[in-house]
């Protein structure tokens, strides 16, 4: 039997909070009598290698300020200082971005909360192939190798598990792999996480000659098995997670924040845009996960809960609003009209609310019935009013191109954007995933010449979408993002780390927060 295990996190993504997905892995084995160490080298790399590079000389007169502030800048993102003034918080967020430009080769994009591989496709077999055979190596390459290194000199681990949450982390992850087969190859590889369910079979087949297991879904029952534990978990096995072996201070957070689930999947599981459908929805039972969450309270005394779910499901909701957390929270949930009862919202407020992410996608009714949002246009104008009056902060999500919308459709989205009380604000374009609905049934749909935009992507193609993406992304930046209010509400939207920032200046505001040691 296998009793210790190295549980990895690859850079590069958002560096807010420790990742989910590896703790409920770490308490599942932990549960069961293994030793589970953590490594979270996502939170590390990143000020790691901004840190070495502004060492350097630069010619760039704005390069050589930020590598003088870079110090303060990394310790600032980190305290609740940052959070208290917005433009301090700017200089200190785009002297890190400054640096983390400097780092990235010429053929790689990054910034605090994306890495990109400019030459191909991350996707494409051809750049995944020469990560795995080491001829393409990621920015953090280096210190991801000697943090290893260090690490496995004091935890011998009997198994090695990488979890991969984000496309950004997909190159060094694999780059990763490669070089623990070279340098380790006697110790067994595992490869999970969130991103392995939206790769195309291409990569899947790629990896499995690489991993002595590879888990697509849920991976703690496969994890036990593979360590010779018998163990099986039924619906929603787990939805608090061990945090025991992370370092919280290493986070761009203002204090503690724990991230914890109620769900898996989605309850609703119907828009025609999304595949949350490969994920069966399971919720956990309402006594046990409270019961959890107050464990967490208690083990860790977080300064935020980051309610991860897809959509916060109702029943947990209103449990929500009966209750005092003694703990701030944020978390997205469905624009549905619960939140049209203004008492229901003062409720969610008293027991800790201080933001919701709400995938309201466009205010044209048409459109929502289209896509099969099941939500009602007619009813965001006042969930937007009652947030305001009781203080929960809105962060909106938009959706743009969506096929059949029209100019006329884009106009009144516009009108909605700029005529309520929206927070924050997330404006994106439509992309065709493969595993949607739409994508399925496209003629249900009117879309038409449905065919994947190349054998390794993610993403569908169809008639016309190339001019209207054009067109699209065109009117955004030069209408949408031109109008007065919005422009205000999207500048006021942080950027690289968007909600999950967000959800710190809004907790700046609460009672919760003032006169609170972090």
């Amino acid at each position: 039997m296998l009793t210790n295990a190295l549980l990895i996190y690859p850079p590069h993504t958002r560096n807010t909070e420790p990742p989910l997905g590896l703790a409920l892995l770490a308490s599942a084995l932990d549960n069961h009598g293994l030793r589970v160490r953590c490594l979270d080298l996502n939170s590390q790399c990143g000020p790691a290698l901004a840190t070495e590079t502004a060492r350097t000389t630069f010619s760039s007169t704005r390069s050589r300020r930020a590598a003088r502030h870079l110090k303060h800048a990394i310790n600032h993102l980190r305290s609740p200082d940052a959070f208290s003034n917005y433009a301090r918080y700017r200089t200190s967020l785009e002297s890190y971005a400054r640096m983390l430009r400097e780092a990235a080769p010429d053929q790689w994009n990054m910034n605090p909360g994306d890495l990109r591989y400019s030459e191909q496709d991350d996707f494409s077999s051809k750049c995944c192939e020469d990560a795995l055979y080491g001829s393409l190596l990621d920015p953090f390459a280096k210190l991801t190798q000697a943090k290893i290194t260090k690490t496995i000199a004091t935890f011998l681990p009997d198994f090695i598990g990488i979890s991969l949450s984000y496309r950004s982390q997909l190159i060094p992850g694999l780059a990763l792999i490669s070089y623990l087969r070279r340098e380790l190859p006697r110790i067994p590889l595992t490869l999970g996480g969130s991103l392995l369910t939206t790769l195309p079979d291409s990569i899947l087949n790629l990896l499995k000659v690489h991993v002595d297991l590879m888990v697509i879904g849920p991976g703690e029952s496969a994890l036990l098995t593979f360590a010779g534990i018998e163990a099986t978990f039924h619906d929603c096995p787990s939805v608090a997670g061990d945090f025991k072996t992370f370092d919280v201070s290493t986070y761009f957070s203002p204090g503690t924040v724990i991230p914890f689930r109620w769900s898996r999947g989605c309850y609703w599981n119907t828009c025609a845009f999304c595949m949350e459908g490969v994920h069966p929805y399971r919720c956990a039972d309402i006594s046990q996960a409270f019961s959890g969450l107050e464990l967490l309270r208690d083990d860790y005394h977080p300064s935020l809960f980051h309610f991860t779910d897809n959509a916060i499901p109702p029943k947990i909701l209103k449990e929500l609003s009966t209750r005092s957390l003694g703990v701030p929270w944020y978390g997205f949930v469905r624009p549905e009209s619960n939140l049209t009862d203004r008492d229901f919202v003062q409720a969610l407020a008293r027991s800790g609310c201080v933001m919701l992410q709400l995938g309201m996608e466009t205010p044209v009714q048409r459109l929502l019935d289209f896509m099969k949002k099941g939500t009602c246009a007619t009813d965001y104008s006042c969930i937007l009013e009652n947030l305001r009056a009781v203080g929960i902060r809105s962060y909106v999500y938009l959706l743009f191109g969506l096929p059949t919308e029209t100019h006329e459709d884009r106009t009144e989205n516009l009108q909605f954007a700029s005529s309520h009380p929206i927070d924050y604000l997330n404006a994106s374009l439509f992309r065709l995933p493969k595993g949607s609905n739409l994508a399925s049934n496209p003629d249900e749909y009117g879309i038409h010449d449905v065919r994947p935009r190349s054998d390794d992507s993610h993403y569908m193609s169809f008639r016309g979408e190339d001019e209207q993406r054009k067109v699209t992304r065109r009117w955004l930046s030069e209408t949408f993002a031109g109008n007065g209010t919005v422009r205000t509400i999207l500048s006021q939207t942080p950027p690289y780390y968007k909600s999950n920032h967000a959800a710190y200046f809004s907790l700046m505001d609460t009672t919760y927060f003032k006169g609170r040691a972090l």
